[in-house]
């Protein structure tokens, strides 16, 4: 099997237009995880999938921050039965020119390239910084910023670990 990450933030209604077994590796008949800190968050996803393919998914929420991603990876099953894991959710803009409910795409989760994802949606794409604290300071957002990321976020990159992991 081969591993894959995408991540993918910001999820609005628009995403009911992405046809996820096409912007997926291989093209569908895949299994793949999904990761968000709420509920609310998926719901856009579950949406857009809703309609048919042959792709598995499934569903995990369970509160913000790295700790409790990685516990909701582990919850859903044995990480390498999976074939893609998709971290999903709101993330904070760091880039001036992101606007409100703009959908980004992570190339790069703290400096480490993902697999990339394709979909036919407007999307923003850029490196991505994966904190373990809520950067609701002006300073801490400049600080962030300065390392190129566009968006911040606290899920991605333990994610990102558990599907390394996994093979």
């Amino acid at each position: 099997l081969h591993r894959h990450l995408v991540g993918e933030f910001g999820a609005g209604d628009r995403l009911r237009h992405v046809h996820f077994d096409d912007a997926l590796p291989h093209g569908g008949g895949l299994r793949v995880l999904v990761v968000a800190a709420e509920q609310f968050e998926l719901d856009p996803i579950r949406k857009a999938v809703a309609s048919g393919g042959n792709t598995e998914y499934v569903f995990v929420a369970n509160g913000p921050g790295p700790r409790l991603a990685r516990r909701a990876v582990e919850s859903a099953g044995p990480p390498a039965s999976f074939d893609a894991f998709v971290s999903v959710g709101l993330c904070g803009a760091l880039d001036d020119g992101l606007g409100i409910a703009a959908i980004v795409v992570a190339e790069a989760v703290n400096g480490v390239r993902v697999a990339e994802f394709h979909a036919a949606v407007d999307m923003v794409r850029g490196p991505i910084a994966s904190v373990d604290y809520v950067a609701g300071t002006v300073e801490a957002k400049r600080r962030l910023r300065t390392t190129g990321a566009i968006a911040v976020e606290m899920e991605a990159a333990a994610v990102h670990e558990k599907a390394l992991e996994a093979g």
